[in-house]
């Protein structure tokens, strides 16, 4: 669908499309709710550390396996405690394998602990909290060098460190290709920004964080809900 421009009462539609699909999930229902009440400002360590293993165990795997393990993976890694993690280092490594033995995923999680251990949660928060804005919509925004400094941690990257910062209270859409292939269907474009665009336009419209609206049209794309429609505005078929 190369080369429509976005109209409202699309995003409209696949919003009122993508809710029917998921709202019988009360998983993603608590997830949702989860999403309106974030605020980066009250993250502790622990709650980003979880959050980056998290992100970091679930690239590349379903949900259901990683959440199948998560009660083991917490347990090896001492409840996400970062400087339990540093004291105990190959201990932990070798629990967490005996749960899911992925060495790459089980080192980068070690390799954010370290580094938070090394600056002291004050000095995370610094970098996590730099430059932090509300948009007139109430959107928690980040800054580039917030983003910039997850990227550079093995298996996180420029999708995985907009999913962790969402999951953290920022509202940033995760351009996996779920919904890149949403915001070009829809006229955004491609890319990061054409991503987030494509979600701040739908929160603006529904009156919902952005990472309201993420949470919703990726769950409805995981599902592979049928969001199909013709545009009685538009008269777009999409």
């Amino acid at each position: 669908m190369t080369g429509l421009t976005h109209c409202d009462c699309c995003l409209l539609m696949l919003w009122e499309q993508s809710l029917g699909a998921i709202l019988s999930d009360s998983r993603v229902v608590d997830d949702m709710h989860r999403q309106r009440d974030r605020n980066p400002t009250n993250v502790t360590a622990v709650d980003f550390l979880r959050e980056c293993a998290w992100a970091i165990f679930n690239a590349g795997m379903s949900y259901k396996t990683v959440s199948q393990r998560w009660a083991g993976l917490q347990a090896a890694f001492h409840s996400w405690d970062a400087r339990l993690i540093c004291q105990h280092t190959n201990a932990v490594r070798a629990g967490a394998l005996r749960i899911l033995g992925h060495k790459g995923k089980v080192d980068a999680v070690i390799e954010i602990a370290q580094s938070m251990d090394q600056l002291g949660w004050d000095g995370v928060r610094v970098k996590l909290l730099k430059g932090v804005s509300r948009d007139s919509s109430g959107n928690f925004v980040p800054s580039a060098d917030v983003v910039k400094w997850l990227e550079d941690f093995s298996w996180i990257g420029r999708a995985n460190s907009r999913y962790i910062l969402k999951n953290c209270g920022y509202d940033l859409a995760k351009p996996d290709v779920h919904l890149e292939r949403l915001a070009k269907a829809f006229g955004f474009g491609v890319g990061d920004d054409a991503v987030q665009e494509f979600a701040a336009r739908i929160s603006g419209l529904v009156d919902e964080r952005v990472g309201v609206v993420e949470t919703a049209l990726w769950n409805a794309c995981q599902k592979k809900a049928s969001i199909g429609f013709k545009c009685p505005s538009c008269g777009a078929q999409r």
